[in-house]
């Protein structure tokens, strides 16, 4: 195989010790890329950790990885293919290589999008005679077939870990790999932590046996009840464990037509629970009575970082809905917080005229803890709205983080946000991604000449 003196420096730059390491480089990988890494291999023959995270690879470089596996196998003993965005079309690809390889001894593809394509790796590793670690970690795996496990358990010798934590097996898929794996005796430690515990298409005699398992076992510290309207005698029952829950730290209630009975469950939840971090209340229809039930709440707790109230304004539900007159408050109960808070008010008509973003905002010039302002989708950022928030964002130094991802701009809104930008130096990451930019306003963000500022758009 020949290739030109160049594309081998290009590769050598990156060896350390053993190891290729592209993870740094923020590259994207093409199939020309990946034949100049396999020549390099054949040439030096001393490297076996190829690490390519954080490299997008598109289906193309992944059949072409793939290929020079197959061809050089002994080039190939580890393989870290950490965020290169691979689904399940890639994930098909490598699976098919992994049946027929015989040197790989650790393969890693967490943190990308596996989902079906998880039971043919599990197929693939049934006969693989070399591979001990296998990490398919923060995907997207949510198919359990029983009978591809107990393959694996049956058949397989040499895999001692395989991890699928953070993925979204539910509860019951869960407790049935963990009886398969202790009932086969296999040695392989199969790691199912932090995993989503409940299908929200579940009946809810289904919530009801899933919640009453919820202090037996550790799996899950993230749940997802969005889009379920549950009786009440559910939500009673899911509040008494929660509040003894000692694992679970975010939970997720978006959508979920909740009135002032289950937001008293949870605001009793806030106020006894010590681990949730971060709880989510999107497209909701509670009234003001059950707004202040959990704004009391709030005041309690010491341990919320996190209270999501995106798109509660009142066109989506009507005059009877929270309109976050609440986010003062929880404001105010970070002055005295040594974590930093994030809040988001995304999407929830954000107005001069609004009394309560009036109050908002000049408690916001007083508070040391918040580092997130997250006010994304919001239908219009108007130029009295940044009037008032840029004497705020004077008086606070510890926000380094806006987010106005797919928000709309008024006229003149954007030369307001170029000057807070400009005096506010302690703001370094400014997110407008899906924001229909004009050619003058984006202008106006090119002259901003800030180096310690970073733009994503």
């Amino acid at each position: 195989m020949s290739t030109s003196l160049t594309s081998l420096l290009w590769v050598e730059a990156c060896v350390k010790g053993g190891t290729l390491d592209f993870s740094a480089a923020g590259l994207k990988l093409s199939c020309t890329n990946i034949r100049d890494i396999a020549s390099y291999l054949v040439a030096v023959r001393t490297v076996h950790v190829i690490n390519l995270s954080n490299t997008p690879l598109d289906i193309s470089a992944v059949q072409t990885l793939s290929e020079k596996v197959r061809s050089f196998p002994h080039l190939f003993h580890q393989l870290v293919l950490q965020n290169i965005r691979l689904t399940d079309e890639g994930g098909g690809v490598l699976a098919s290589m992994l049946e027929q390889n015989y040197t790989l001894v650790r393969l890693d593809l967490s943190f990308n999008k596996i989902n079906h394509s998880a039971m043919r790796f599990l197929a693939a590793v049934s006969s693989n005679s070399t591979l001990t670690h296998f990490n398919l970690s923060h995907n997207e795996i949510a198919a359990s077939d029983r009978s591809s496990w107990e393959r694996l358990l049956r058949s397989n010798t040499t895999l001692v870990r395989l991890d699928l934590s953070s993925n979204v097996l539910d509860y019951f898929a869960c407790e049935e790999i963990s009886r398969m794996r202790n009932e086969s005796n296999s040695r392989v430690e199969i790691d199912l932590d932090r995993n989503w515990s409940y299908d929200n298409k579940a009946p809810d005699c289904s919530l009801a046996l899933m919640v009453t398992g919820l202090l037996e076992h550790r799996f899950f510290v993230r749940i997802d009840f969005s889009g379920v309207a549950s009786g009440a005698a559910c939500w009673k029952l899911l509040g008494h464990k929660l509040k003894e829950c000692a694992f679970v730290e975010t939970v997720l209630f978006n959508k979920c037509l909740l009135r002032c009975d289950a937001v008293a469950v949870l605001a009793d939840v806030l106020v006894h629970n010590r681990k949730i971090t971060r709880i989510e209340l999107r497209q909701n229809r509670f009234g003001d009575a059950g707004a202040q039930i959990l704004c009391e709440a709030v005041r309690i707790n010491t341990v919320l970082e996190t209270l999501d109230l995106s798109c509660n304004y009142e066109s989506w539900w009507g005059e009877e809905n929270i309109r976050l007159w609440n986010a003062p408050v929880v404001w105010e109960k970070a002055r005295s917080k040594e974590f930093p808070l994030s809040v988001v008010l995304a999407n929830n008509g954000l107005g001069p005229d609004r009394d309560e973003y009036r109050k908002a905002l000049e408690i916001l010039g007083h508070v040391d803890s918040l580092s997130i302002l997250d006010l994304h989708d919001q239908p219009v950022i108007s130029r009295p709205f940044l009037d008032l928030l840029s004497p705020a964002l004077k008086g606070n130094i510890s926000i380094h983080t806006i987010n106005m991802n797919g928000c709309m701009f008024e006229k003149s809104a954007m030369e307001k946000l170029v000057e807070i930008l400009n005096e506010n130096r302690s703001i370094v990451s400014l997110h407008l991604i899906g924001c229909n930019l004009l050619s003058e306003e984006r202008g106006l963000l090119e002259s901003i000449r800030r180096t310690s500022l970073k733009i994503l758009r």
